[in-house]
């Protein structure tokens, strides 16, 4: 009896760890000695990677990939392309890639002055390899971290104005996330060893923080309110559709987008004016409307509400079908809670309702007739 209790117990066990292993995101951290932990005493311990696990727990498993002094350049003096760690993190089969790579490369007369051109369509080719493994994992790109000293031909300048803007564009271009670690590290040189170029142990704990942070706000998700969609707050937008960059001129880096056809919408969203961070909005699956005459007339199309993203009123016009029974206009926040209420006429006149108060976000309004429900749907308020 004990026996067959024990071979249970074990049968238990094996299929809860099994289950445990299963459900873990596995992260590939991808990068130079900076990654790697180059100068601690205990890389193992004390790199970034290392400390992010320890933020992150058991739900996560997190790889340190980091080669000392690799470059991203496929043509530079020590490529990572070359390396058994590139092969391993891509075999990995990662669900989420974190890559950061670009000091060496800014040694300025071995790499960055003859291949820079080069830099952009490498990191391209890059995030390309993981974004096409079977696991499908989320790529988040880093702006390197500051320079302290000019060492090894590695300047602050070449990184801030030179290679930086270019990792910055790869993320806007592609539609990638996007950690701004130059500005996270900006006036920390206390963090750093005396090369001035890599963090020490404070510094890697410094890095692993701000990026367990930006992690915990990948959850963002566009709103919508028939073909307009909406993005997350933020101080900078660019949307894609089916990962094409929208541009600017067609509304790509509005708040509010209207859509005019049919596929998969992103929006990368900038969190704040400290930092260039950016996260990549989950996708939203849209699918445009094809309108076909009517051949009557519904209750709805006699409720007409506009303009639709709004600014400062909108305006509810009823047909004086309902003119005998009493109207009431209520207005509901996203949480479902009672914003405004009021009661309208219903002679075919406009009624004026002050939105001035109203927080930029979507909203849900009911028109009922007599206690019984008319219309219902969204607007947006957008300034």
């Amino acid at each position: 009896m004990r026996s067959t209790f024990r071979i249970y117990l074990v049968i238990i066990i094996s299929i809860f760890v099994i289950n445990s292993i299963q459900a873990q995101k596995k992260i590939a951290c991808i990068g130079n000695s900076i990654t790697y932990g180059y100068g601690l005493s205990s890389p193992s311990t004390q790199s970034y990677p290392s400390k992010l696990q320890d933020l992150l727990g058991s739900e996560y498993e997190v790889h340190n990939f980091g080669v000392s002094a690799r470059t991203l350049l496929k043509k530079g003096d020590r490529p990572y392309w070359n390396e058994s760690a590139y092969s391993q993190a891509l075999n990995l089969q990662p669900d989420i890639v974190i890559i950061m790579l670009g000091t060496n490369d800014a040694k300025l007369n071995t790499n960055w002055t003859p291949h820079k051109d080069e830099f952009k369509s490498d990191y391209q080719s890059m995030i390309r390899a993981f974004e096409g493994l079977a696991s499908n994992p989320k790529v988040w790109i880093c702006q390197i971290v500051p320079a302290y000293q000019t060492i090894w031909e590695i300047s602050d300048a070449t990184i801030k104005n030179e290679v930086n803007p270019k990792i910055k564009e790869v993320s806007e271009e592609e539609g990638f996330g996007l950690l701004d670690m130059y500005s996270a590290m900006s006036n920390k040189a206390n963090m750093f060893l005396s090369d001035g170029i890599h963090p020490n142990a404070t510094g890697a704990e410094e890095m692993a923080n701000y990026i367990h942070q930006v992690l915990l706000q990948d959850t963002l998700n566009i709103q919508h309110s028939g073909d307009t969609l909406v993005a997350p707050v933020g101080v900078g937008y660019q949307w894609y559709l089916d990962g094409q960059l929208i541009d600017e001129s067609a509304g790509g880096q509005n708040r509010t987008f209207v859509a005019n056809e049919s596929g998969s919408y992103e929006v990368r969203v900038q969190l704040d004016e400290s930092s260039q961070t950016a996260i990549l909005s989950s996708a939203y699956d849209f699918e445009k409307e094809i309108y076909v005459e009517p051949l009557f007339i519904t209750e709805s199309q006699m409720v007409n509400i506009y303009p639709n993203p709004c600014k400062e009123y909108i305006t509810v016009k009823l047909d004086n079908k309902f003119s005998s029974q009493q109207i009431q206009f209520r207005i509901y926040n996203n949480a479902g809670q009672l914003y405004h209420s009021t009661n309208i006429d219903a002679d075919g006149e406009s009624t004026h309702i002050d939105i001035q108060s109203f927080e930029n976000d979507v909203y849900l309004y009911l028109i009922s007739a007599d206690g019984e429900t008319i219309e219902s749907g969204k607007f947006i308020v957008d300034r």
